[in-house]
């Protein structure tokens, strides 16, 4: 399958008539974690939902791809978890986690089975006036404090398109690529191909 991907790809950059997505697979232990260094100017916390909804409303924040209801849903019903990054009263980032599901879409949505102890995280932000300046590294880190000491997580998975390389770039400075889900669409063709490395590590794809 891995060799497929390859051949794929290596197609496309030659005949662009077809539409492709490539999502990495980016695993992360977090025993292997380093002491986040105290910052008196950044709170982290976990924001209840007025709080989310306040971002989700706010355009500067980006969190308009998700529907409010669906949002608020999910964060009631303890399936999302949210932690935010605040400045002088000001939210200037977040990052959702779950330990219950993994689910991301290219040209179609596919969810996979979380292995018992692991945590899907996706959807990190942090405001273009704060960024080069760790705050989004620090995230991470309190991030992982949170499910290490709070959920008793060992791993996580995250999923990050291979043409953002920027959060690949930050996601591999604490983990590892165990492999890619590639959408496929000619047509109308619409298929998902899937790294063989993925369900070494307990993900498994639910039909």
């Amino acid at each position: 399958m891995d060799y497929l991907i390859k051949l794929i790809e290596f197609v496309h950059t030659i005949v662009k008539r077809f539409y492709i997505q490539k999502v990495c697979i980016v695993i992360t232990e977090l025993n292997s974690f380093k002491e986040m260094e105290v910052d008196d100017n950044t709170n982290f916390f976990t924001p209840d939902v007025d709080e989310v909804k306040k971002l989700h409303e706010n355009q500067e924040m980006d969190l308009k791809d998700y529907e409010w209801p669906l949002l608020k849903k999910k964060l009631e019903s303890g399936v999302w978890h949210c932690i935010a990054a605040k400045i002088q009263e000001q939210i200037v980032g977040y990052s959702f986690y779950s330990t219950k599901e993994c689910s991301f879409a290219g040209s179609k949505k596919i969810s996979f089975k979380l292995p018992q102890n692991t945590a899907y995280v996706f959807r990190s932000f942090v405001h273009p006036n704060c960024r080069n300046k760790g705050v989004g590294q620090k995230l991470i880190l309190y991030r992982r404090l949170k499910l290490l000491n709070l959920e008793n997580t060992s791993s996580t998975f995250a999923a990050i398109n291979s043409t953002n390389s920027i959060s690949l770039h930050n996601s591999l400075k604490f983990g590892s690529v165990i492999g890619a889900v590639l959408f496929v669409k000619i047509r109308s063709l619409n298929i998902v191909l899937i790294s063989r490395g993925i369900s070494k590590y307990g993900l498994e794809i639910l039909k």
